[in-house]
């Protein structure tokens, strides 16, 4: 349950992997716990929904020019 609530909390795998004394820089970690947890995936979703929204700039239509 640990492993898995810290990549909830966004801990990177490879820090977990030292953590658990693994020397194969975070695959075991992925292998095994890179299951989707349905309320992770969507917070992960709504973060890059408001990341993706702050940082796009709106663009305005330019009708093409006839040749």
């Amino acid at each position: 349950m640990f492993i898995t609530r810290a990549i909830e909390r966004g801990v990177d795998e490879k820090v977990i992997a030292e953590w658990q004394g693994h020397k194969d820089g975070g695959k075991l970690i992925l292998d095994t716990y890179s299951h989707v947890n349905r309320a992770h995936s969507q917070r992960m979703a709504r973060l890059m929904n408001d990341d993706f929204l702050e940082n796009v700039t709106p663009m305005i239509p330019v009708a093409a020019e006839k040749r």
